[in-house]
Protein backbone atom coordinates (compact mmCIF):
# COMPACT_ATOMS: atom_id res chain seq x y z
CA UNK A 1 0.00 0.00 0.00
CA UNK A 2 3.03 2.39 0.70
CA UNK A 3 4.29 2.01 -2.62
CA UNK A 4 0.76 2.36 -4.23
CA UNK A 5 0.99 5.81 -2.39
CA UNK A 6 4.25 6.37 -3.34
CA UNK A 7 3.07 6.19 -6.94
CA UNK A 8 0.46 8.64 -6.57
CA UNK A 9 2.58 11.30 -4.98
CA UNK A 10 2.20 10.96 -1.62
CA UNK A 11 5.52 10.76 0.24
CA UNK A 12 5.00 10.36 3.50
CA UNK A 13 1.69 9.11 5.06
CA UNK A 14 -0.07 7.88 8.38
CA UNK A 15 -1.81 5.13 9.44
CA UNK A 16 -5.21 6.27 9.07
CA UNK A 17 -4.08 6.60 4.92
CA UNK A 18 -3.04 3.24 4.70
CA UNK A 19 -5.96 1.72 6.48
CA UNK A 20 -7.95 3.51 3.54
CA UNK A 21 -6.02 2.17 0.47
CA UNK A 22 -6.60 -1.19 2.34
CA UNK A 23 -10.45 -0.40 2.62
CA UNK A 24 -10.04 0.87 -0.93
CA UNK A 25 -7.71 -1.44 -2.65
CA UNK A 26 -8.94 -4.70 -0.73
CA UNK A 27 -12.46 -6.31 -0.54
CA UNK A 28 -11.28 -8.09 2.38
CA UNK A 29 -12.60 -7.15 6.00
CA UNK A 30 -10.85 -4.28 7.26
CA UNK A 31 -7.69 -4.45 9.42
CA UNK A 32 -7.98 -3.42 12.87
CA UNK A 33 -6.01 -0.23 13.47
CA UNK A 34 -4.08 -1.84 16.41
CA UNK A 35 -2.90 -4.68 14.35
CA UNK A 36 -2.20 -1.68 11.64
CA UNK A 37 -0.33 -0.24 14.01
CA UNK A 38 1.63 -3.26 15.29
CA UNK A 39 2.19 -3.87 11.49
CA UNK A 40 4.02 -0.63 11.15
CA UNK A 41 6.24 -0.83 14.30
CA UNK A 42 7.48 -3.91 13.77
CA UNK A 43 8.29 -2.65 9.78
CA UNK A 44 10.27 0.11 11.41
CA UNK A 45 11.81 -2.02 13.79
CA UNK A 46 13.15 -3.31 10.77
CA UNK A 47 14.23 -0.33 9.37
CA UNK A 48 11.57 -0.25 6.31
CA UNK A 49 9.82 2.54 7.32
CA UNK A 50 11.04 5.66 9.49
CA UNK A 51 8.29 7.81 11.16
CA UNK A 52 8.43 11.30 12.83
CA UNK A 53 5.67 12.95 14.87
CA UNK A 54 3.96 16.33 12.99
CA UNK A 55 1.66 18.86 14.61
CA UNK A 56 -0.95 20.34 11.67
CA UNK A 57 -1.07 23.81 11.22
CA UNK A 58 -3.90 24.18 11.83
CA UNK A 59 -3.61 22.95 15.74
CA UNK A 60 -5.36 19.54 14.85
CA UNK A 61 -3.90 16.76 16.73
CA UNK A 62 0.04 15.48 16.10
CA UNK A 63 -0.19 12.51 14.05
CA UNK A 64 2.81 10.07 13.16
CA UNK A 65 3.89 10.43 9.75
CA UNK A 66 5.54 7.37 7.79
CA UNK A 67 7.95 6.90 4.78
CA UNK A 68 9.47 4.36 3.26
CA UNK A 69 13.33 4.06 3.49
CA UNK A 70 15.96 3.05 0.75
CA UNK A 71 15.52 -0.82 2.13
CA UNK A 72 12.00 -0.42 2.34
CA UNK A 73 11.53 1.02 -0.97
CA UNK A 74 13.22 -1.58 -2.71
CA UNK A 75 11.40 -4.65 -0.54
CA UNK A 76 8.37 -3.42 -1.39
CA UNK A 77 9.09 -3.40 -4.90
CA UNK A 78 10.18 -6.96 -5.03
CA UNK A 79 6.61 -7.97 -3.18
CA UNK A 80 4.72 -5.99 -5.51
CA UNK A 81 6.45 -7.29 -8.77
CA UNK A 82 6.47 -11.04 -6.72
CA UNK A 83 2.71 -10.45 -6.80
CA UNK A 84 2.41 -9.58 -10.35
CA UNK A 85 3.81 -12.79 -11.16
Amino acid sequence: MALDLLSNGEVSFHGYRISRQLKEKTETRPMAYTTLYRCLVRLEERELLKSKWITPDDGAQPKRVYTLTKTGKAAAKELKAASQD
